[in-house]
């Protein structure tokens, strides 16, 4: 489990390296899927923000080395207000729809201190 966090009202822009140094596997031979929920929330509860390579908030940067590039927008960020969440990566295989989960990471919603007035 790893810890990261975010200020309210930035974006959250992360890259991760999915899998061990050794393995054979390229990423891009799987649909990616992360949700971010509440601390100790029930695996049912509704995601806060959802991300995937099928919405373009989860990219593959390298296949290869499985390296994987979360960007999610500030607006959304600023939705969650300052808690504590927490999310791991789901990984379906396109052709056997065989599936892989992450380690559970956690994300600390920071408050944010300067505001811009509009």
């Amino acid at each position: 489990m790893a810890g990261y966090s975010v200020r309210a009202g930035t974006g959250w822009r992360e890259t991760f390296w999915l899998g061990r140094r050794t393995d054979k596997w390229r990423a891009d031979d799987f649909d990616i899927y992360l949700q971010i929920k509440l601390t100790g929330s029930d695996g049912a509860d509704a995601a806060l923000i959802e991300a995937s390579t099928l919405n373009g908030r989860v990219t593959i940067v390298d296949p290869v080395s499985r390296r994987v590039e979360v960007n999610i927008a500030w607006t959304e960020i600023a939705d969650l207000q300052a808690r504590s969440c927490e999310f791991d990566f789901l990984l379906i295989n396109k052709t056997t729809e065989a599936r892989e989960r992450s380690v559970t990471h956690t994300l600390t919603v920071l408050r944010g201190i300067t505001q811009k007035d509009d």
